[in-house]
């Protein structure tokens, strides 16, 4: 039933000219809880200007119950947007594991349907440089059997080789997928008298921490780790309390952000300390939360920073192998976007970009040198990797046609130039580049 103040109180005959009761009503049938709200606000201030206190709570109090309706629906359709990407990621990564065990196999087929398609051709054409016809059993240097010792080396699912070993082993391997999982364990075993824990955090990807090299699975709370979360990619510096009630609580009054953030902050201390009960991870000082510097913590994402600014001081000096090798390495270090988890929230937008464009660059400078060195595998397992994250990226759908041409894959080239030219007419309302056109054509045109 529409309320109307028609025959009512006093009051309700004064808040008659506050507001439109029936369209109030009909918002929140409509579920528009946050025009609902709007309106009660404009009655509870006209409330407060005429003198009626009472009335004026209790407009307040309705709209901070729409305001929380309007938060609970926001929340249920972020994870229902949620629940529907993961499953979209879930196919995409699925069908690159396939294309990158095809291309393992030898046979340089990026999906299921191609490599039904182009298993013939395969066998004959030269998939791998320097390769003709059907390998033979005794060629132990194949990727299938590079693979698989690799495989048998892996002693468990969480690797423990530390970063250092990777730069002087296995991080001279052109296949990056390999040296993603050789690279992303920083710690050697802890020196003898060491007090403090160490927290190991992945952001790159999915977000985990552990510390003393146990992952911390059961969280008190959701917003204690969002509040690791900030903390952590800003850990250059101490938080002040109010940029944090303002991030994680903008809607809320002062006081009730202030309980929120310190139920929050205990939240964290309490998960932090199941397993150091007696350190006091997360300290307050000058109304600021800050790590404890005391802490021996390692970033995933900063270690990728740092391999990228060694690569390129190495680049400079004319060191252009070493530099390859730093480049690989921080490869390695990117397992996803930054904060992947947190697409909905504003504030890591500004890092998740800049972390992706440093990817982007570092890839497209791999993929350009496995092209130069013929390694095309390689070139073709980054390349992938890179439109699984920017299907519009031009320069890597140009090299895939590059690559595919040299392997002698033409219909796998002249494909790819359609995935391309439909990414970006349908996405950017653009056309290929020059380049691409031209190398589309010398496709086209070659034997």
């Amino acid at each position: 039933m529409p309320i109307t103040p028609e025959g009512g109180s006093t009051s309700d005959q004064r808040a008659a000219g506050w507001a439109d009761w029936r369209q109030v009503c009909e918002l929140l049938e409509a579920g528009q809880y946050q025009e609902a709200a709007e309106l009660l606000g404009e009655a509870q201030a006209t409330g407060q200007q005429r003198g009626d206190a009472g009335l004026a709570q209790i407009l307040a109090a309705a709209r901070r119950i729409c305001l929380a309706c309007s938060q609970s629906r926001e929340e249920a359709e972020w994870h229902r947007q949620a629940t529907q990407e993961a499953a979209q990621r879930e196919h995409e990564l699925g069908q690159q594991l396939q294309a990158i065990l095809d291309l393992v196999n030898g046979g340089g087929v990026p999906d299921v349907q191609e490599a039904r398609e182009a298993s013939t051709a395969a066998v004959t054409d030269s998939s791998l440089p320097g390769r003709r016809g059907t390998p033979k059993p005794s060629e132990p240097a194949s990727l299938w059997h590079r693979a698989r010792s690799l495989l048998r080396r892996a002693p468990d699912a969480r690797p423990r080789q530390s970063a250092l070993a990777v730069r002087s082993g296995e991080a001279a391997t052109p296949f990056a997928t390999d040296r993603a999982e050789a690279a992303i364990t920083p710690l050697a075993a802890k020196e003898g008298g060491q007090t403090a824990p160490s927290l190991v955090v992945y952001c790159l990807g999915p977000f985990r921490v552990y510390q003393d090299e146990s992952l911390v699975s059961a969280w008190n709370g959701l917003k204690g780790q969002c509040i690791l979360k900030y903390l952590v990619a800003h850990h250059e510096r101490p938080i002040a309390k109010d940029i944090l009630m303002e991030v994680f609580w903008p809607d809320a009054d002062p006081e009730a952000a202030r309980r929120n953030l310190h139920q929050a902050i205990y939240s964290l201390r309490q998960t932090l300390r199941r397993g150091q009960p007696n350190f006091q991870h997360i300290q307050y000082e000058n109304d600021c939360y800050l790590l404890n510097p005391k802490l021996d913590v390692w970033l995933d994402f900063k270690e990728f920073e740092n391999h990228i600014q060694a690569g390129r001081q190495l680049e400079s000096a004319g060191n252009y192998a070493e530099a390859v090798t730093e480049y690989g390495v921080a490869e390695g270090f990117y397992q996803g976007d930054f904060l992947e988890e947190d697409l909905y929230e504003d504030w890591p937008r500004p890092k998740r970009e800049h972390m992706r464009n440093l990817y982007l660059g570092v890839v497209d400078l791999l993929s350009r040198h496995y092209v130069q060195q013929r390694e095309y595998t390689a070139a073709i397992a980054l390349c992938q990797k890179v439109l699984l994250i920017d299907n519009c990226y031009e320069e890597a759908h140009h090299r895939l046609m590059q690559c595919y041409l040299a392997q002698g894959q033409r219909h796998l080239a002249v494909r790819q130039y359609q995935v391309c030219l439909d990414a970006l007419s349908k996405d950017l309302g653009l056309a290929p580049s020059k380049e691409t056109v031209a190398l589309h054509q010398r496709i086209l045109s070659a034997a």
